[in-house]
């Protein structure tokens, strides 16, 4: 088994979305190995993408999960508007909540996944919560 990640780079006319990709067998024998306490996907992302955004969310949500001894199996990430909620980094970690490839989400505020409040509250509701997956914001 390689330690080699796929990185996915795609763009949408004013939109782009990167994927960070790990080698789905590593994924499902960290979240089946009963050693590792809890997986994680981590999701970024920027309005606009400006001054490194999605980095410094990233990095931030890296030092999380490694202070919290969670194991990171997958990311993405989308730049593009707070108000659209079919941004493919958003429907990738919504996958891999349904398919049980993680048990924790982890974001910089519930406002990366977006604006609207009730749409938001749905998705956190019953596209993660109801898989039994914890979704976990940072400061930062």
């Amino acid at each position: 088994m390689t330690d080699k990640k796929v990185a996915v780079y795609i763009r949408f006319g004013s939109q782009s979305a990167g994927f960070i990709l790990p080698d789905e067998r590593e994924a499902y024998r960290a979240y089946m190995n009963p050693e590792k306490k809890e997986t994680a996907w981590i999701y970024c992302r920027s309005a606009t993408g400006e001054d490194n955004a999605l980095q410094k969310q990233r990095e931030a949500a890296m030092e999380y999960a490694a202070a919290h001894n969670l194991t990171v199996v997958g990311e993405t990430s989308d730049i593009g508007s707070g108000t659209q909620y079919d941004h493919p980094g958003l429907v990738k970690m919504l996958s891999a909540v349904q398919r049980g490839v993680v048990s924790t989400v982890i974001i910089k505020d519930i406002s990366r996944i977006g604006r609207n409040f009730i749409k938001t509250a749905n998705i956190i509701e019953n596209g993660i919560e109801a898989h039994g997956v914890t979704l976990l914001c940072y400061a930062g």
